[in-house]
């Protein structure tokens, strides 16, 4: 299994591919700063660091859904996102309720 070095870089370029951006009232943000976000929210909800979410996330196919859904997703809210990881990690094998 990669360490989680790797898996983060793999991640990193993934998002950095999508080239997305979109533009709110106040600003632009891109695809990278949208990806943090559920990240932390994940990471708070179950008071887990953000490493300790990324590696669940990357195990339990999150990172995968986010990639997949980003269009859809990122005109949620957190909450909303967070509770979509949750639903697709459940169904690829993870615990968090």
């Amino acid at each position: 299994m990669k360490n989680i070095s790797t898996r983060f870089a793999s991640a990193q370029a993934t998002v950095a591919s999508l080239h997305f951006a979109f533009s709110t009232s106040y600003r632009a943000v891109t695809a990278k700063e949208v990806f943090r976000s559920p990240f932390r929210a994940f990471a708070k909800r179950f008071n887990l660091s953000v490493k300790v979410a990324f590696e669940y996330l990357y195990a339990f196919k999150g990172i995968d859904f986010l990639v997949e859904f980003y269009e859809i997703e990122h005109l949620q809210s957190i909450e909303d996102a967070v509770d979509d990881l949750i639903v697709c990690c459940a169904n690829n094998g993870g615990t968090l309720r």
